[in-house]
């Protein structure tokens, strides 16, 4: 696996979360999807894992959670550059260590959610510290979003957004990722669990 490094092509603006008064930016939406469902062709999907994949890795690399992944949070290069994923809105976006030689934060419980229902991981549900397996997990759903057009957790009446946050949890983790990744390549269901077998600290390989 190639190692991120500081002039990686595919990342543009990670650099800005070490200056706090420039992590909080005006959120861009990517322009992937009509109607309020995504429209992506395969080609883009297929492509879009390991780009994806390598955004979140850079990020991790350079010792930062995103904790807010979500389509509108990544934009594509145009042009000659359309090979490149850009990462957007840092807002949320937290140390989890100081650098490679620092202790990772530690492990909690009964955290509120952070970032966006629709994406999260399980364990954010669960009120569990974010770590990198779940910027991870939330890429995962993310590409789902695009593969069906919608996730099964959508469209959930509530009353309240407390009530709205449970029923998404209880259907994301009611539904196997087996089913939500049926009719599409077995690489998506590999990769869902995986990064649900993932413990708190552990490097994502």
């Amino acid at each position: 696996k190639r190692s991120p490094s500081s002039s990686s092509p595919s990342i543009r603006g990670v650099q800005d979360l070490q200056d706090p008064r420039r992590r909080r930016r005006p959120a861009k939406r990517a322009l992937l999807w009509r109607g309020g469902a995504a429209t992506a062709s395969w080609s883009s999907i297929a492509w879009g894992l390991p780009s994806r994949i390598s955004s979140a890795e850079y990020m991790h690399a350079k010792n930062f959670l995103h904790r807010d992944i979500k389509p509108d949070n990544f934009l594509i290069g145009q042009g000659k550059k359309a090979n490149q994923v850009h990462v957007i809105d840092f807002g949320l976006s937290k140390k989890y260590r100081k650098s490679q030689t620092h202790p990772h934060i530690p492990y909690r419980e009964n955290k509120a959610l952070t970032g966006t229902a629709r994406y999260a991981s399980v364990n954010t549900h669960l009120g569990i510290e974010p770590s990198r397996r779940d910027d991870l997990e939330a890429v995962g759903y993310v590409l789902m979003y695009f593969n069906r057009g919608t996730l099964p957790w959508q469209g959930l009446k509530a009353n309240s957004k407390k009530e709205k946050y449970e029923k998404i949890m209880e259907k994301k983790m009611s539904t196997p990722v087996e089913v939500l990744c049926k009719h599409f390549p077995c690489e998506f269901a590999t990769y869902l669990n995986y990064c649900r077998s993932l413990r708190f600290e552990d490097r994502p390989d």
